[in-house]
């Protein structure tokens, strides 16, 4: 729920010529300097699959302020009249009007129901408070919307392996997931291998080796995640959960 360093990106990709499409699938009504994630990219993607803070089933939302971007956009779910003209392929991402109706309704929730979100995460939060291995996400320029509470293993410089951490967690806190995807997504064989095009896969002959982006090879096994769409009751006793372990982890007692 966090937003990335948008004003890097963008400087980046408008460097080099590129539009920049702002995933903001886990990160509803966060801000990013004050502003809200979706509007700061050339596009803005959003998830209302059944996991996420705003749902409605499944398929999302994209918005922009480009007018010609928007009707390109609009292509994939515009109804055509009978007397238009196609000047391309498209696909058929039209919402049915039941299916928004629903989330009409949930935006005029969705502040409050965040704010929820939000406070279960200062339950995790505090159970940690004291803790030295486990550092959680941190940005100076946003403010998360907590699609999950995480935090960073950082156990090794302590003396405790990844796999013993792993383990115990998974025994003693199993709403704790720890590790999102287990690897950047260069290293999946759609990827690595070019397989994301059966016939042909564009005009540039990259590759992808180990190693690539080692920040995100060391960061993404050692990610420890808490799903927040749950009660406050339910959180509160997860945090005394999880404030117990770390205890019993760093007395030995595990």
């Amino acid at each position: 729920g966090l937003p990335a360093d948008m004003d890097q990106i963008l400087a980046i990709a408008h460097k080099h010529g590129a539009l920049v499409v702002e995933d903001a699938a886990h990160a509803i009504l966060a801000t990013y300097k004050g502003r809200l994630t979706g509007s700061i990219g050339d596009i803005g993607s959003f998830s209302f699959q059944a996991s996420k803070q705003m749902s409605l089933g499944d398929g999302g939302m994209a918005t922009t302020n480009d007018s010609d971007l928007a009707r390109k956009l609009d292509l994939h779910a515009g109804a055509p009249t009978f007397h238009s003209i196609a000047y391309g392929l498209h696909y058929n991402y039209r919402m049915n009007e039941l299916t928004a109706a629903v989330g009409l309704a949930q935006l005029d929730r969705l502040p409050d129901f965040i704010e929820g979100l939000r406070k279960n995460a200062r339950h995790y939060d505090e159970s940690i408070s004291r803790c030295k291995w486990l550092k959680p996400q941190r940005a100076d320029y946003g403010i998360s919307s907590y699609h999950f509470w995480a935090a960073t293993f950082d156990g090794e410089r302590h003396g405790i392996s990844l796999a013993k951490f792993r383990d115990a967690i998974d025994k003693a806190c199993p709403f704790v997931s720890v590790g999102y995807t287990q690897m950047p997504a260069y290293r999946h064989p759609v990827i690595k291998e070019r397989l994301a095009h059966i016939f042909h896969c564009g005009k540039i002959k990259a590759t992808y080796p180990d190693g690539l982006c080692p920040t995100a090879e060391w960061v993404i096994p050692r990610m420890v995640l808490i799903y927040t769409l749950k009660t406050e009751e339910k959180a509160k006793n997860e945090a005394l959960k999880l404030r117990q372990f770390i205890e019993d982890l760093d007395c030995g007692r595990i």
